[in-house]
């Protein structure tokens, strides 16, 4: 097998493509180069080299242009079939490298195809992989907690509809446990669903005695009903804590 054109080195200085490319060309190729490297053998954190590179290319784009972001989710989507779709190690450092370039994709309608995506394999490896629930909670995280300015989002799709997806598969994992066991118990996925609802609520908590007033309001108000639902339900023991 041939060695990829492009190569993350441990090299401080500047990174070349073929031997000849810097740090100055930005593309969304070069990006894609970057990242389908990284991920035939990756690591966790990203190397310092490949955050150069994609934070080149936010800079690039820092102005929103909708033919790069869908070339963009065109690249990562063709990296993710050929290379780590099945793959269960790979599964963390790739969401690692979305959470990077989540700026650039900008619209919600592209970043729930990585959610429909992941949340299934995530869920069924997460007592599998190492660090896979970390990484994976901070991307939901981060998806609960945007600023209006980071996503272009028609006003028909309600406040948040990574919160409406979080809440919904929640509560039917919440219903298919209690038809299989006929009680309270739950297992890893539906508590690492928990976990998530629990920690952004708190968080949320937190920020709003701070701020004069939620830009949310509306997804305030939802995530408070599960955050109070959860918090009767769900004793210490059963909660698994994941640490961001």
């Amino acid at each position: 097998m041939s060695n990829p054109a492009y190569v993350v080195t441990k090299h401080p200085g500047p990174l070349y493509l073929d031997g000849s490319l810097t740090l100055s060309t930005r593309s969304t190729r070069d990006v894609s180069k970057a990242i389908n490297a990284y991920i035939q053998t990756p690591v966790l954190p990203l190397p310092d080299e490949l955050n150069r590179v994609i934070s080149g290319y936010l800079d690039k784009h820092e102005k929103y242009d909708e033919a790069a972001a869908d070339r963009l989710q065109e690249e990562l989507t063709a990296i993710y079939n050929k290379s780590v779709k099945g793959r269960h190690e790979k599964y963390a450092p790739f969401l690692a490298v979305l959470r990077q370039v989540r700026p650039a994709l900008r619209t919600p309608a592209r970043i729930v195809q990585w959610w429909d995506r992941f949340l299934d394999p995530v869920l069924e490896n997460l007592n599998v992989e190492k660090g896979l629930a970390n990484e994976a909670l901070k991307n939901i995280l981060q998806l609960l907690a945007f600023e209006e300015d980071q996503y272009d989002r028609p006003p028909a799709e309600g406040p948040n509809i990574f919160a409406d997806r979080l809440l919904s598969r929640w509560m039917q994992l919440n219903a298919l446990n209690q038809a299989a066991t006929g009680s309270g118990s739950s297992d890893s996925k539906e508590r690492f669903m928990q976990e998530a609802i629990m920690t952004f609520g708190k968080s949320d908590a937190k920020a709003s005695n701070t701020a004069p007033m939620s830009p949310e309001p509306a997804l305030a108000n939802y995530f408070h009903r599960a955050f109070s639902l959860l918090s009767t339900t769900t004793s210490s023991g059963r909660s698994t804590v994941i640490a961001v």
